[in-house]
């Protein structure tokens, strides 16, 4: 039976001593772990071990995907913000090349990154500017 050959397998590759499993009080966590995935596979159907590896796969899957999605989702959230706002600061020396692009397209005032020392001056400046064309157009 193909269970059975399955745990042959798993005795000679993981345990080079299956006596050893006989011994009283001489089990590590890999001897339960081997014991307790033998008697599932035992008491599982082959419907059921295929479903099972099928989840695995598709949960690897899903995480990759996740991973991706987050990756688009958080260039084109940048891109909705920037559209959505009067203007832009930069606020950090390295942007994504992505978003640094699009920076240069938006027809809004944009802020490059200033140090530590001088943003808040700079900032505020750039505040009082938006503010007073905003008046002005009102």
């Amino acid at each position: 039976m193909l269970i059975d050959q399955v745990e042959n397998d798993l005795q000679v590759e993981l345990d080079p001593d299956p006596g050893r499993l006989a011994q009283p009080g001489v089990a590590d966590h890999g001897d339960v772990r081997r014991r307790n995935l033998l008697q599932r596979a035992k008491e599982s159907s082959p419907e059921e071990l295929t479903n099972r590896v099928l989840l695995f796969v598709l949960w690897y899957l899903d995480i990759s995907l996740i991973l991706i999605l987050t990756f688009i989702l958080v260039r084109n959230l940048t891109r909705l913000a920037l559209d959505m706002s009067d203007a832009a600061i930069i606020g950090s020396q390295e942007i994504n090349k992505s978003v640094q692009k699009y920076i240069k397209t938006i027809k809004k005032p944009v802020l490059e990154y200033k140090a530590e020392d001088e943003y808040i001056e700079a900032y505020s400046d750039f505040y009082d500017e938006i503010l007073m064309n905003k008046m002005d157009e009102d």
